[in-house]
C-alpha cells in the first residue's frame, strides 16, 4: 500500500491528508483500535468532514481507490 501512497501522494496531497499508521508501533495503537483494524493492509477514506467514506481490507486497486478519491475531493 505504500507504494500506492507515494504514486497517488503528489496527485491528491493538496486536496487530502494521507497518513499512514503502522499497527505494530505501540505509538500508533490508540489509531488501530479507534478503527478496528484487525487485518494488514486496511485503507480507509474519510469526508472532510472526517466521516469514514469507505474502507478496504487487503490489497485496494489503485483504479478502485483512485474512483473513491476523485469523488470525495470534487
Amino acid at each position: 500500500m505504500g507504494q500506492l501512497v507515494d504514486e497517488l501522494k503528489p496527485q491528491y496531497e493538496s486536496k487530502m491528508n494521507f497518513v499512514v499508521v503502522f499497527v505494530d508501533d505501540a505509538k500508533e495503537e490508540p489509531v488501530a483500535s479507534k478503527y478496528n483494524v484487525q487485518y494488514v493492509p486496511m485503507t480507509f477514506l474519510f469526508d472532510s468532514k472526517g466521516s469514514e467514506a469507505k474502507n478496504w481490507t487487503g490489497q485496494v486497486a489503485k483504479d478502485a481507490l483512485v474512483a473513491e478519491i476523485q469523488a470525495l475531493v470534487k
